[in-house]
């Protein structure tokens, strides 16, 4: 199979049945509509899976949703998990096979801009007030500990361990967890970033092999290397140009590349 220059795709096949002319001759382009497929790696067609229902009732549009996350645990179980802007009570919702409001849980503090990720087979929601942990059975639990991560506004999973920043005490570290267990937090592990301007710590990214750390004026490249777990090396990428907020950065992998894009105070950038 080849692709031509303008994208299309070329099969050249000696018998084809079902209908189609026999006596074709191998010089004359025999095009079909392919569906339900893409382009995204060159020189390859990827089948796409298409989308299906978890549940028939629709999303509560009595609030706003202000943060989600399509949850995918080891066991198979898929949950979609909602943040929705509730006065008070619980605003965790979980759609599966069944809408269960989370009624045990505590209201989310920072329902506008909360963090949510996947580490170690759970979803941890940081909101700036107290890191969440949900598992597979809806089972809400919480991690932290009152100085460090608790405080944290938003994280990134790098090197098997979740790391956080956005401490408004602590605006210039990022923090480290044990290896897959957000139970463990070592202040001795912390890390200072301090560059030419003094600014605080806006975004956490992963970028190929390297944790991207950044302010509205920086943007530095750091690698945890293999010798301890406080074993950081870093590369300065920018000192004048970086993201404005952690909810900007996108990290997007094409063909064995790995781009990270943000939003900056000059527009749209990429790594």
């Amino acid at each position: 199979m080849a692709v031509g220059g303008e994208g299309e795709w070329v099969w050249e096949e000696d018998q084809i049945y079902d209908g189609i002319r026999q006596d074709a001759t191998e010089s004359i382009r025999r095009y079909r509509i392919v569906r339900n497929f893409n382009f995204r790696n060159i020189g390859a067609l990827t089948k796409d899976l298409g989308i299906r229902k978890i549940h028939q009732t629709a999303v509560s549009a009595d609030y706003p949703a202000k943060a989600a996350l399509d949850c995918h645990f080891n066991n198979g179980t898929q949950k979609l998990v909602f943040i929705q802007g509730i006065s008070g009570g619980s605003n965790i919702f979980v759609y599966n096979t069944t809408t269960n409001e989370l009624g045990a849980a505590p209201t989310i503090a920072n329902v506008d801009h909360p963090d949510m990720l996947m580490f170690a087979d759970k979803l941890y929601i940081v909101d700036g007030t107290t890191l969440r942990a949900m598992d597979n059975s809806e089972t809400i639990t919480t991690p932290g500990e009152s100085d460090y991560s608790n405080p944290c506004r938003f994280g990134v999973v790098y090197g098997n361990r979740l790391i956080l920043a956005g401490n408004s005490t602590y605006p210039f570290s990022f923090f480290s967890s044990g290896i897959r267990n957000a139970a463990e937090w070592d202040v001795d592990l912390s890390v200072d970033v301090t560059g030419l301007h003094g600014e605080t710590i806006e975004c956490l990214g992963v970028c190929g092999p390297y944790m991207i750390v950044g302010g509205p004026k920086f943007t530095r490249a750091y690698y945890l290397g293999t010798a301890s777990p406080g074993d950081w090396d870093w590369d300065e990428l920018s000192h004048d140009v970086g993201p404005i907020n952690h909810a900007s950065y996108k990290a997007v992998s094409r063909n064995g590349e790995v781009y990270g894009f943000f939003w900056s105070e000059e527009g749209p950038m990429v790594l």
